[in-house]
């Protein structure tokens, strides 16, 4: 199993990697559009936001504009697709 990085799984571009990574975890049923975990996919959307904001903040301390940026626009998606 490969190890990344916070910094690298936070990104826009990654958003639906990670989301299907999610439901992977969660045991969602693309027929029944139902989990099997539901609380699981709910407790992720929250962990990775919080990620998110944690990324945001230490890219601000360095700083670091560009990966600032790009966990603003990650925590972004997360609020508004997480539940779709």
């Amino acid at each position: 199993m490969p190890i990344c990085e916070v910094r690298t799984v936070i990104s826009p571009t990654l958003f639906k990697t990670v989301a299907g990574a999610a439901k992977e975890v969660c045991h969602y049923n693309s027929d029944t559009y139902k989990y099997g975990a539901p609380s699981t996919a709910v407790h992720l959307g929250h962990d990775l936001r919080a990620c998110a904001t944690f990324l945001k903040s230490m890219a601000a301390q360095e700083p670091d504009l560009h990966t600032e940026r790009k966990a603003q626009s990650f925590a972004a998606l997360v609020t508004s697709d997480w539940n779709y």
